[in-house]
């Protein structure tokens, strides 16, 4: 049996790393939690509830405000209102990303889909940050294309160059094929409206 003084010691010891640790607990702290060892995402935003807020506005792209040939591009006017007719969905409302050089746009088809499309200033398709296989797929138009999936989300991407990208992404609840066959139907549409290309 050990003595009764090193016994209590040691409460003590255990007693105030509780506490501390309980006081720890305790303590809130604004924004979001991301892990020591890795860096928070500066890439590509997830659907649904990409980046920004919903509904928000914000600054117009600066023309030369960078060199990338996206700078300039509204991602709302990449679609038509005869190209969203097409999917049945409402007017896209402007979703911008996690820093000034991502800008988005959102279409909703009701109950069916959500159509997103992302303009990426200096993320070209080696950012890509994807929960699945980055997969190359034909060209679309001039511009060199890959898909993959983030999430329940489909993704086509066309390079506008090594730096800069176009995403169009579809997230139609856990339909991934549904989702995949309408980004191959959307991607072909803002293509011919995109800089670059090969």
């Amino acid at each position: 049996m050990e003595p009764p003084l090193k016994s209590s010691i040691m409460a003590v010891t255990i007693l105030a790393a509780l506490t501390s640790s309980l006081i720890a607990c305790a303590t809130q702290t604004d924004g979001s939690p991301t892990p020591a060892s890795t860096p928070a995402p500066t890439g590509r935003p997830t659907i649904p509830g990409q980046g920004g807020t919903p509904g928000s506005t914000s600054k117009a792209p600066v023309p030369g405000h960078d060199n990338s040939p996206t700078s300039n591009i509204d991602p709302c006017t990449l679609l038509t209102s005869a190209d969203i007719s097409t999917f049945g969905a409402a007017a896209g409302t402007r979703r911008d990303g996690l820093d000034a050089d991502t800008r988005g746009c959102r279409w909703v088809a009701s109950g069916q889909y959500t159509i997103q499309v992302d303009v990426f200033d200096k993320l070209g398709v080696k950012d890509i940050q994807a929960t699945g296989e980055v997969k190359s797929i034909p060209a679309i138009g001039s511009h060199q294309a890959v898909q993959f999936m983030y999430g329940p989300s489909c993704t086509v991407t066309m390079a506008i160059s090594d730096t800069s990208r176009v995403d169009a992404a579809v997230a139609a609840g856990n339909d991934a094929t549904k989702a995949c066959q309408v980004a191959a139907q959307v991607a072909p549409l803002i293509e011919p409206r995109l800089p670059g290309g090969n």
